[in-house]
């Protein structure tokens, strides 16, 4: 590993530097959280037994999304690296295979989350109106699955 050149930009601005390598990690870890609480705010106006099934399906999903946060952060590490070191190239190829893998596990969680939505809602206590709902919402927000983890 090299020393830092005399003109890199931290050493003249490094306040800003750490904020440029630190927002978009802040960024990529409350994009899932933040989800959940959106549906909260709308989903509390449908009642107690929708709201119910919103805590199931938002403590299972994000338990599964929380599983690929290394790509977020390790994409991000890589690229302020590559950047770092002007390889603006290697930036850009670590984006798109981040990007390709974001995709594959996303269809991955999909395809496995569909046929174990049911038991997750089971597991966590869901049982009658609130497991019917808890599973209708995990499904319907499982297609997101690939862009909750590439972000």
């Amino acid at each position: 590993m090299s020393a830092i050149p005399h003109d890199h930009p931290f050493i003249h601005k490094p306040h800003r530097t750490v904020l440029a390598l630190s927002v978009p990690v802040f960024l990529s870890l409350v994009a899932e959280p933040l989800t959940g609480l959106i549906d909260t705010a709308f989903v509390a106006r449908l009642g107690a037994v929708a709201l119910a099934a919103l805590g199931v399906g938002t403590i299972a999903l994000s338990s599964v999304f929380w599983i690929f946060n290394f790509l977020a952060i390790g994409t991000q590490t890589e690229v302020a690296q590559a950047s770092g070191s002007s390889a603006e190239e290697r930036a850009a190829r670590i984006n798109g295979l981040a990007l390709a893998m974001s995709g594959l596990f996303g269809l991955l969680v999909i395809v496995v989350g569909w046929p174990a939505a049911p038991w997750a809602a089971t597991a966590l206590g869901a049982t009658g109106d609130i497991h019917t709902q808890a599973l209708l919402y995990m499904r319907i927000r499982l297609f997101g699955a690939p862009a909750i983890i590439a972000s």
